[in-house]
């Protein structure tokens, strides 16, 4: 039997343990305020006696849907009645990892701030671009603490 990137997928996050924690909801990252529609989770990922927590974001979409006395299309998610009436939905593992390892790639060859930047569009000159940077960096280095190979996650998490 052929074993598929989605099986060698599921059985690596099968020796994982995740939670995920609502810490805000409706939350905006870029103003800190509330309107935006958007989920701040705490992610914590377990492998035997090691864990990393990290921060994880969901957009507007990733809510529940409104009960149908609302009128409700695409353009009304920043509504803050719909808002109320709808709830963050969870993130899941494959989403979380294949995030995870987008960031850990950006840095993973010793790659260096300027080449970081340029890769991304960054301004070398901006200080939310080197805390990104060294985020990426402390991310990397949080998975291969918890035994991943950088090189397997991104086989199996780049078509993701």
């Amino acid at each position: 039997m052929k074993t598929t990137i989605e099986q060698l997928r599921k059985e690596l996050l099968e020796t994982v343990e995740f939670s995920a924690t609502l810490v805000k909801d409706n939350y905006d990252p870029n103003t800190k305020e509330g309107r935006y529609g958007a989920s701040e989770w705490s992610i914590t990922i377990r492998v035997d006696n090691r864990s990393f927590t990290t921060k994880y974001f969901c957009g507007p979409a990733y809510r529940t849907k409104p009960d149908s006395k609302l009128s409700y299309n695409k353009f009304s998610i920043y509504n803050a009645e719909i808002l109320s009436r709808t709830k963050p939905i969870p993130p899941k593992i494959d989403d979380v990892f294949y995030c995870l390892t987008s960031d850990a790639r950006y840095v993973s060859n010793g790659e260096s701030f300027e080449d970081f930047c340029c890769e991304l569009g960054y301004d070398t000159d901006s200080r939310q671009a080197e805390r990104n940077y060294h985020d990426c960096i402390s991310t990397m280095m949080n998975l291969k603490r918890l035994g991943f190979d950088l090189n397997e996650l991104n086989e199996l998490f780049t078509d993701y």
